[in-house]
């Protein structure tokens, strides 16, 4: 069971989110968010882009879910790194600008069995929000989940049983 550990709102200065990116169709498996964040690792685009450390806005690798709609059958996963506004994109490489907003951003702590991550963790998220009367800005459509090194990459590799993976909301203004 996952468990908020804190809920903060930021001014989020937009950025330029720089990766790889694919389509998903909801209740297939053509590619799922795990294959292209394997990808990502395999191919070191991650290396590649936290390389580039000036230009790095979180030291936190990205899964950005949007384009989607309560409608849509299909939305956007991308997996990369969160760069300045305007970063230059490498070859090969997809980019998707984020403007600036006001961003909820729920740290969750829970278990890490394998490759599955936090099975609960959004909806601990997204109960935290309306909790507090926040209301996730729903026209902006997406989502990120923050994977930062110190309190999720680190403790993974070191065999923990326990992390905290960030969600973030944009939020409408109040």
């Amino acid at each position: 069971m996952s468990e908020l550990v804190k809920l903060e709102i930021k001014n989020f200065p937009g950025g330029r989110l720089i990766g790889k990116a694919a389509r998903c169709v909801v209740g297939t498996d053509e590619i799922t968010m795990a294959q292209l964040w394997e990808e990502c690792e395999k191919d070191d685009t991650f290396t590649q882009l936290e390389n580039m450390k000036e230009l790095v806005l979180e030291d936190a690798r990205v899964n950005w879910l949007g384009c989607f709609d309560e409608t849509a059958e299909d939305f956007v996963c991308f997996s990369g790194v969160l760069m300045q506004p305007g970063t230059q994109v490498p070859e090969g490489l997809a980019f998707f600008d984020l403007a600036p907003t006001h961003m909820a951003i729920a740290h969750v702590r829970g278990p890490i069995k394998g490759n599955m991550i936090h099975a609960d963790g959004g909806e601990v998220a997204i109960f935290a929000l309306a909790k507090e009367g926040l209301q996730i800005d729903q026209k902006k459509g997406y989502m990120m989940e923050l994977y930062n090194k110190e309190r999720f990459l680190q403790p993974k590799q070191e065999g923990a049983e326990m992390v905290i993976l960030e969600y973030c909301f944009p939020l409408i203004d109040a």
